[in-house]
């Protein structure tokens, strides 16, 4: 039996410390530099046979899926913080493989074991 392919969904949050100075100082300079850093990122990522379709609402998908695991785990949540944050990660990850913030984001119903196992 051939082995099954492992993928891996995962997000990256940044900032850019001074971003407003930065833009206020100097726009096209910031941006170029933006775009660089961008780059390098897509490189790593194609290099891993990794995609990003549209990064709006990975943050978003992320933060609801946290505040909709506080709200199954209710009083016990702290020592499901661990999976909760995994689950997070895999749903803000999830939302960067289709376009748009809504339809990127899994309904309750389509939650996969693969996802998070604690959370089917």
């Amino acid at each position: 039996m051939a082995e099954a392919k492992r993928t891996l969904a995962a997000i990256l949050a940044a900032d850019v410390v001074g971003y407003s100075r930065l833009m206020g100082d100097d726009e096209r300079a910031t941006m170029d530099m933006l775009n660089i850093c961008r780059d390098v990122f897509r490189k790593h990522i194609s290099d891993h046979e990794g995609r990003v379709v549209d990064t709006t609402g990975a943050g978003d998908g992320f933060v609801a899926a946290v505040l909709a695991s506080l709200l199954e785990h209710g009083d016990d949540w702290r020592g499901e913080l661990r999976g909760m944050l995994r689950f997070a990660n895999a749903v803000g990850a999830l939302t960067t493989t289709v376009r748009g913030a809504i339809p990127g984001l899994p309904r309750r119903a389509d939650r996969s074991p693969d996802v998070h196992p604690r959370h089917r």
